[in-house]
């Protein structure tokens, strides 16, 4: 089942690809990771927000200066929140 699903997807994106082409248009790829300090900006907006995140630590062997946030898909965290 799950190899019918990407190749839904796959041929939609084909499509799209298409019709963005068409006008002018081109995907927009969004981050999956984003600096710690993103989500702490967030939390200064809303009052009482609680995230509740997987997070990644260390990497390539060293420990991270910054947590980064692992998201899927979000537009809010692919710019930087004032």
């Amino acid at each position: 089942m799950l190899f019918n699903v990407f190749f839904v997807v796959r041929l939609l994106q084909d499509y799209l690809n298409v019709k963005f082409k068409e006008t002018g248009h081109s995907n927009m790829y969004f981050p999956q990771f984003i600096p710690y300090s993103f989500i702490e900006k967030e939390a200064s907006h809303v009052e009482g927000f609680s995230p509740e995140l997987a997070l990644v630590t260390i990497g390539g062997g060293k420990e991270l200066e910054e947590k980064l946030v692992v998201i899927l898909f979000s537009s809010l965290y692919s710019y930087d929140v004032n």
